[in-house]
């Protein structure tokens, strides 16, 4: 009964650090920024969950990879001069709402790691304040620590120093799997695997990537230093180039996913 039950506690879990933390940060600034939002979903394909409400759709669909929160004019081509419409609006709220997303998973990081300071055995006799101190210290060494290490991962991997193996790709099957993997090891052990992934879609998140949070907050720091709108006709092309690149990247994860998981 408990190992039909890993899968499922795991790959929630999983799910909850990965995309509805990074979601509900886009979700939450844009409401507070006064943008209309259409849509706030978890996951791909057809939906399992909807419901509508206040002119939002919230919706669980059956493919945990990814979520949207869906915004009034993001599409270039329906944008429309309207208030709550993301491309009229001023440069600088968009370029926050689009860094809510990765820094609502960095917040989770360094909760993560402050949580397993706080809660490890050898800090259990240390005074309260000194507890808090110490697990503040270790949650930000360590958010440091592997910012770094994933930094000069993607810095071998685009200057091609990286070995063949180092090089590829992990996809949602190899990382769903980790997650359980990790899950069974230990409590403590899987809450790192979740910080660790957490802070590494911050940092994929912020590749200057059209249709990624950080083509948004690329295209708004130009606005910003140009006082100039990006012209909606360039927007639509660097987003279907960016569709592209982003298809052909899960492709090739995916892929290696299938080939590295075969027996």
């Amino acid at each position: 009964m408990k190992e039909a039950l890993e899968w499922p506690m795991a790959l929630s879990l999983f799910l909850f650090s990965l995309v509805f933390i990074h979601e509900l940060g886009h979700f939450i600034v844009a409401r507070i920024l006064g943008f209309k939002v259409t849509e706030f979903s978890i996951g791909l394909g057809p939906k399992i969950l909807k419901i509508e409400h206040q002119g939002i759709t919230y919706a669980l669909s059956l493919f945990p990879i990814g979520g949207k929160v869906a915004i009034k004019g993001e599409n270039p081509s329906e944008s429309k001069n309207e208030k709550g419409d993301f491309h009229a609006s001023p440069a600088w709220k968009k370029l926050v709402v689009a860094l809510a997303g990765p820094v609502s998973n960095i917040a989770l990081t360094l909760f993560l790691f402050f949580g397993l300071a706080f809660t490890s055995p050898t800090l259990q006799n240390n005074k309260l304040n000194d507890r808090i101190t110490k697990s503040v210290e270790f949650s930000l060494l360590s958010t440091q620590d592997w910012s770094k290490k994933i930094a000069e991962g993607a810095t071998s991997l685009f200057i091609n120093k990286a070995n063949a193996e180092e090089q590829s790709l992990s996809g949602p099957l190899t990382l769903t799997k980790t997650a359980v993997e990790t899950y069974r090891a230990s409590i403590r052990i899987f809450v790192e695997f979740l910080a660790v992934i957490s802070l590494n879609l911050a940092f994929i998140n912020l590749l200057p990537v059209p249709l990624l949070d950080g083509g948004h907050v690329f295209t708004g720091i130009i606005e910003i230093l140009t006082r100039k709108r990006v012209p909606l006709k360039i927007m639509s092309v660097a987003n279907k180039l960016g569709m592209y690149l982003i298809l052909s990247l899960t492709i090739t994860a995916v892929g290696q996913d299938l080939f590295h998981l075969m027996p």
